[in-house]
């Protein structure tokens, strides 16, 4: 996620991101958070859901994509800040990585596996260097 957004997070709930951008041999959150803009609005509410319910000491150990799958890490939590989470993934299946889009949002192979619309998976594909996974880009649905 590019990093004015990332800091729009961080000062608006410090002490989720506390370890944002920290020491690499303490904290994952050194290399901010791994994915792409189109999650930044869910991880957001995310945020707002948890703040009122989330202890003192809860933070983000690392935010990140994996296997076309939003991958919260956090400590301090209690048992609502894991529900709510895991309730976000299932949200992020749903929103395409890149764009934020929810229509025809589908996980699979582009460059790796990926959350994307129909657009942006096409795109993806047409990219240099990028083998698709289908020549029919109407098996991007």
């Amino acid at each position: 996620m590019n990093r004015d957004l990332e800091r729009d997070l961080q000062a608006r709930f410090p002490r989720f991101f506390r370890d944002l951008y920290g020491d690499p041999r303490e904290t994952c959150m050194s290399r901010g958070c791994e994915f792409a803009d189109g999650w930044y609005r869910l991880l957001e509410r995310l945020c707002e859901e948890l703040e009122p319910v989330a202890p003192p000491d809860f933070r983000f150990d690392q935010v990140k994509e994996k296997f076309g799958e939003m991958r919260v890490h956090a400590s301090g939590g209690n048992e609502e800040t894991k529900r709510l989470i895991r309730h976000a993934r299932e949200e992020f299946l749903r929103v395409c990585e890149e764009c934020g889009a929810t229509e025809g949002v589908t996980t699979q192979w582009a460059d790796w596996l990926r959350t994307l619309c129909r657009s942006c998976l096409v795109c993806r594909r047409r990219r240099p260097g990028i083998a698709p996974a289908s020549t029919n880009e109407d098996d991007a649905e």
